[in-house]
C-alpha cells in the first residue's frame, strides 16, 4: 500500500507543521548546545538549547527541548561544531555505514494515455541480483488533485 499527498507531497509536511504544539523557523541555522545539567528542577530539565547567529556574544535564543532530532546522516559526522558539546557518539556509530546511493529521477509525459494491458497507477521493478537501475514507475495523473484536462498522462520514474 502506498499513500501520496495531496494535493501535493509537500502537503504531509505543510500539515503536521500546523501543530499548536509546533513552532516552525524557516531559513534559519540552529547551533545545538547540549545541557550537562543534571538538576531535577522542571525549568532546568531541557537537554538541548537552539541557538542562531556567527557571532556567539550576540547569538539569538530559539528555545531550550528535550530531544533533539536529526534527520540526515550527516548530523552526525565529525566536523559538524553545532553538535560538539553533545555526546552523539551513538548517533555516529549507528550512520558511520551509511552510503548514499546516487539517483535520477524523471518525469516523463505521454501525448494520450499509455495503452496498458491492464490499469495501473505505479510499478516496481525489483532485479534479484539488485543491480536495477529502474526501481519504480508511477502514473503521477492517477493521483489525486493531479488529472490533466489536456489528455497528456505524466509517469514519474
Amino acid at each position: 500500500e502506498r499513500w501520496v499527498g495531496y494535493p501535493g507531497m509537500h502537503s504531509i509536511c505543510r500539515n503536521l507543521l500546523h501543530h499548536k504544539n509546533i513552532r516552525v523557523r524557516l531559513q534559519t541555522r540552529a547551533d545545538a548546545i547540549y545541557n550537562n545539567n543534571d538538576s531535577d528542577e522542571e525549568e532546568n530539565s531541557s537537554r538541548w538549547d537552539l541557538r542562531n547567529g556567527k557571532d556567539k556574544k550576540r547569538q539569538n535564543h530559539l528555545g531550550s527541548f528535550d530531544w533533539l532530532i536529526a534527520t540526515d546522516r550527516n548530523s552526525g559526522a565529525h566536523f559538524r561544531k553545532d553538535l560538539s558539546s553533545a555526546n552523539v557518539d551513538e548517533f555516529r556509530n549507528g550512520v558511520r555505514d551509511i552510503r548514499s546511493i546516487k539517483s535520477l529521477t524523471a518525469m516523463v509525459t505521454f501525448d494520450e494515455p499509455l495503452k496498458l494491458l491492464r490499469n495501473i497507477d505505479g510499478m516496481e521493478f525489483v532485479d534479484p541480483k539488485g543491480s536495477s537501475s529502474l526501481g519504480w514507475a508511477a502514473r503521477d495523473t492517477s493521483k489525486p488533485g493531479r488529472e490533466r484536462t489536456d489528455g497528456r498522462e505524466c509517469w514519474v520514474l
